[in-house]
């Protein structure tokens, strides 16, 4: 064989072993990319379940608190009604002991909330940051990306929050929290 052939055919087959190589790297690139989607994915989807658990139990808990006050009120009402019909309602009125609404109720009501909401703030931060994951790994890896048609994510598609906050945030302002809604 010539030379020159030899040359030819070294080029040819470095060039096809760069290219397998290359095929490899990419496609464990994409790998790496593909697991960081289904990440993203399985989060989203435990933090739907977690609002959909905390907003049902927050709404169980004040119809708990709805029947308490109800069936306090109907206790109430009872006592009251029972001391216009004793003809000796001074001597009771002044030795009966009341029944009070208990307070511990919506103590109880406030901390359940409260930590439902800490959970779910931290499972938005989590997933926040595995899309923050992704796209550093897609902009690193501009080649894989552009070849397998990966875009990065945009992680306020992912993340739930509330009319008002998105105002503050636009505006760069925010007002009181009215608890009564006042």
């Amino acid at each position: 064989m010539k030379k020159g052939c030899l040359i030819s055919i070294s080029i040819a087959g470095a060039i096809a072993v760069s290219g397998v190589i290359g095929g490899f790297t990419i496609l464990g690139q994409r790998n790496v990319a593909v697991g960081l989607e289904e990440s993203i994915e399985a989060q989203y989807i435990a933090n739907k379940s977690n609002y959909d658990s905390m907003v049902k139990s927050a709404k169980e808990m004040v119809q708990v608190t709805d029947m308490y006050a109800e069936d306090f009120e109907r206790i109430y009402k009872g006592l009251i009604e029972g001391r216009n019909q004793d003809t000796e309602l001074l001597f009771k009125v002044i030795h009966e002991s009341n029944p009070n609404l208990d307070s511990t109720v919506y103590t109880t009501l406030q901390r359940e909330l409260s930590a439902n909401r800490k959970i779910f703030d931290k499972n938005q931060a989590t997933i926040a940051d595995k899309i923050r994951e992704y796209n550093t790994y897609i902009k690193k890896k501009f080649i894989m990306a552009a070849i397998t048609n990966r875009k990065t994510m945009d992680a306020n598609k992912f993340v739930v929050t509330s009319d008002s906050t998105i105002e503050a945030f636009e505006n760069g302002s925010a007002e009181e929290i009215n608890l009564r809604g006042e």
